[in-house]
This record gives structure tokens, C-alpha cells and sequence, in this order.
């Protein structure tokens, strides 16, 4: 679970400080830079809802072995 937080965590600190740079740094117009943004927000978005559930698919695999472990023992 702390490697997921991390994983959140940085991409989120990047994403912000990538997003203001973008604006900094921005030669195209206001508009262009906020779909820009956009598009870039959703990739984000969308790479986070995919880490969240490969780390939930994991989990649920581990899970798995663990019970049958357990009933092994019993």
C-alpha cells in the first residue's frame, strides 16, 4: 500500500509542477494551454486509475494465496 501512496504522490507533485511550467513557459494562447492542461490532467487521471487497479488486482491475488494458505493449515 505505501508503494502506491508514493507512486500517487509523485505523480501528482509532477503533475503540478509540470502544469506550472507548462503555463510559464507556454508559447501557445491561453486556450491552447488550458486543453493542453486538460488533456494532460486526463492522461493523468487515467494512468492513476490504472495503477490503483493493477495495485487492487495484486492485492486480491495475494489475498487468494493467503486464505488458501490458511486453509491449508486448518
Amino acid at each position: 500500500m505505501r508503494r502506491l501512496a508514493y507512486f500517487i504522490t509523485g505523480m501528482t507533485l509532477g503533475a503540478v509542477v509540470g502544469g506550472i511550467l507548462a503555463l510559464l513557459y507556454a508559447p501557445e494562447p491561453g486556450d491552447e494551454v488550458r486543453d493542453q492542461v486538460r488533456a494532460r490532467v486526463q492522461a493523468l487521471w487515467e494512468e492513476i486509475r490504472r495503477a490503483g487497479e493493477m495495485e487492487r488486482r495484486r492485492l486480491e491475488e495475494e489475498l487468494i494465496v493467503l486464505r488458501r494458505g490458511a486453509a491449508d493449515e486448518a
